[in-house]
């Protein structure tokens, strides 16, 4: 498939890392018209040093980002995929934030995803159709400080779950569906700040589930389905209908 990137680069790839905010000129992209559109939809991008956010119609390929292996930030905006090639961003090493924002189509983020991907720190999934995260590929996110999702099914969270994002901050999984969390859930999440676990059509938790986190300071359940468990409580929270 061919790749149309309607942008005029005005310097090397390669220079990035050594680029300044003033060394680095881009041209805005011009919207297309009806009758300028191209075979294959094109590429939307806006490039600011080690910055991308692209808006892809079609198949995102195993070499796509061949040119860009020092990119830091990736965000895939009101994007159609038709499919993401297996290794298409374990090539992008460096990478430290990755998003999928407004974006319908068929991606799923597996284990052998991002294996390569260890610097990521942030990866934010929302508002997406059928773009889909495994449970696996959350164990190569060894680095990650702020994970922010919705839209997903899982049927239960368990201590395996988010065992090795043990630097996580910032937690945020709403507006889906989980079927149970254990009580043991986050117990290696010590650097834990602010867990969101909003409208995940939950009935029950258990208080415990949330001890021994040092530096909780944010918890929100809203909109779940929570009930009340008699004599149990916790230093941080009592449970309550909702």
């Amino acid at each position: 498939m061919n790749i149309y990137l309607i942008v005029i680069l005005t310097f090397h790839i390669s220079n990035w890392n050594h680029a300044s905010s003033n060394d680095v000129e881009h041209e805005k992209v011009t919207p297309l018209m009806d009758n300028q559109v191209q075979k294959h939809d094109p590429w939307e991008i806006d490039i600011f040093e080690r910055n991308i956010k692209l808006k892809v119609y079609g198949r995102i390929e195993e070499d796509t980002f061949d040119d860009f292996l020092t990119l830091r930030n990736l965000s895939l905006v009101n994007s159609i995929l038709t499919n993401v090639g297996v290794n298409a961003l374990n090539k992008l090493e460096r990478l430290e934030s990755l998003s999928f924002i407004h974006s319908e189509g068929n991606v799923h983020i597996t284990e052998e995803s991002l294996t390569k991907v260890t610097n990521l720190k942030e990866l934010v999934i929302h508002l997406n159709n059928r773009v889909i995260i495994e449970s696996k590929a959350l164990k190569n996110f060894k680095n990650l400080e702020i994970l922010s999702v919705d839209n997903q099914t899982f049927n239960a969270f368990s201590n395996e779950t988010f065992d090795q994002c043990r630097k996580l901050k910032y937690l945020s999984w709403s507006n889906g569906f989980v079927g149970k969390i254990e009580s043991n859930t986050f117990r290696s999440l010590k650097k834990l700040e602010t867990v969101i676990l909003r409208d995940l059509q939950l009935k029950h938790i258990e208080p415990s589930t949330f001890e021994d986190l040092p530096f909780l300071r944010i918890l929100n359940l809203d909109e779940n389905k929570i009930e009340f468990c008699p004599g149990k409580s916790s230093n941080y929270f009592q449970v309550c209908k909702v």
